[in-house]
């Protein structure tokens, strides 16, 4: 059986934030990746990064919304919304979120799945990455090959080795990151900058 190369759509994206340097930042950050493309107006784009000022510009829209800003406009975009993320978020960790929306998944902050979960406190927020979590190379990869959806199968293809290797690394990745399966280690390896998509 021949592998044929099957070439991905392009994701079109259209912006809509208030703050002018934010969606300055937005637009280099998408325009950089070659699997994004930006669009003009929201109509036309597949993807709509928006934030809570500006939603009431919108209206009912046609594609996925990301919305930057707290979740009280989000009921009413009702089918719509596919992530929410801080008004503050970094570029990178938008596009990784549009990445993550173009795939089918949802991106929620932690709040949305567990109402009662404490913050985390300003202590874990003030220290490192890299106090916090070690990641080896080898454990990257893992993380890297984990938020491209590949099964064990495949890691261990990739990285040459054994299935039983792969799922030890992806066992061992889950346990640092302190992570109940693989979604949520790539959740966490985009809030904590140890993934960039």
């Amino acid at each position: 059986m021949s592998r044929r190369s099957i070439s991905k759509p392009q994701i079109t994206v259209a912006v809509a934030v208030g703050d002018a340097a934010l969606a300055r930042r937005l637009v280099e950050a998408i325009a950089g990746q070659p699997d994004l493309t930006l669009e003009e107006g929201p109509n036309r784009a597949d993807i709509l990064i928006v934030s809570t000022e500006r939603l009431s510009e919108i209206g009912q829209r046609r594609p996925a919304i990301v919305l930057l800003g707290d979740g009280i406009a989000a009921e009413t975009l009702a089918e719509a919304l596919r992530a929410l993320l801080p008004a503050d978020s970094d570029p990178q960790l938008v596009v990784g979120a549009v990445r993550l929306v173009a795939r089918g998944l949802l991106v929620l902050p932690e709040a949305a799945l567990y109402p009662g979960a404490a913050p985390e406190s300003a202590e874990d927020e003030d220290s490192p990455v890299e106090e916090r979590v070690q990641l080896t190379p080898r454990e990257r990869e893992v993380l890297e090959l984990l938020a491209a959806g590949a099964s064990n199968k495949i890691i261990a293809r990739r990285l040459g080795v054994s299935v039983h290797t792969a799922k030890f690394h992806v066992a061992s990745l889950l346990r640092k990151l302190g992570a109940s399966g693989r979604l949520e280690a790539v959740g966490i390896g985009l809030r904590t900058g140890l993934l960039m998509l």
